[in-house]
């Protein structure tokens, strides 16, 4: 499979392999960034071994495909973490058109919209990451999986909030057995810690989604409708 594969005996092999146009320069979410993609299609890969424990599961996880919404933006599902002793957590999924507040607008991969490429990988480190937590992983292994994906991601996606958002979600649920920071306040955070720019006019998406938020009242934005509008209909 294009993606993983866990034995009996703990040995965990990731091995995926993407192929797109990537990103000119390697996006910088603390800069401006002007997105621009080389002219041909290059190739990325994931690789990573790690040895996890055989000691059973460290708690189950329930895939549920069906929209959900919360701050007003639509998830394919959720994944659903039950912890021995009956603690239950969720850690929300996004899939294709979902709004991403924490895109640019005109970027060829990572705007306001999500896509299908961007979709599966996100979703398919987001999995990654759950088997391996499931099966007895550590923050460590973690880090690893980070690092075995930051070149995709950098080349051939640049959702870099939403991944750092993903992985949170990830360590709160299995680990922390907590519920994640919602993605709204986790953004104003990292634009509170500089990691994150909304100055220039291609994030004023951004501005406008937490400007809702804030209201009580958080909506998307007229840019991805008419990102929407043109691209899936």
């Amino acid at each position: 499979p294009n993606l993983y594969s866990l034995s009996n005996d703990g040995h965990f092999v990731l091995n995926c392999i993407e192929r797109n146009r990537p990103y000119s320069q390697r996006p910088d979410d603390s800069c401006v960034r002007v997105p621009h993609l080389q002219s041909g299609n290059t190739i990325q890969k994931a690789t990573l071994e790690l040895k996890l424990p055989c000691a059973g599961l460290r708690f189950s996880c329930q895939l549920v495909q069906r929209v959900t919404e919360r701050w007003g933006i639509k998830f394919a599902g959720v994944a659903l973490i039950k912890h021995p002793g009956g603690k239950l957590n969720t850690v929300y999924l996004p899939g294709v058109l979902t709004f991403d507040p924490a895109g640019i607008t005109g970027d060829p991969h990572s705007s306001e919209r999500v896509g299908p490429a961007c979709d599966r990988l996100q979703v398919g480190i987001t999995f990654t990451q759950l088997c391996i937590l499931q099966h007895g992983g550590t923050y460590e292994d973690l880090d690893k999986v980070d690092a075995a994906f930051d070149e995709v991601i950098a080349c051939f996606s640049g959702r870099c909030v939403l991944a750092a958002w993903m992985r949170h979600q990830v360590e709160q649920a299995c680990l922390q057995k907590a519920q994640a920071k919602p993605y709204p306040v986790f953004i104003q955070d990292l634009i509170k810690n500089g990691a994150l720019t909304v100055e220039p006019e291609n994030r004023r998406v951004t501005k406008e989604y937490l400007r809702s938020f804030e209201l009580g009242a958080p909506v998307v934005c007229e840019a991805y409708l008419d990102k929407v509008s043109k691209k899936d209909r």
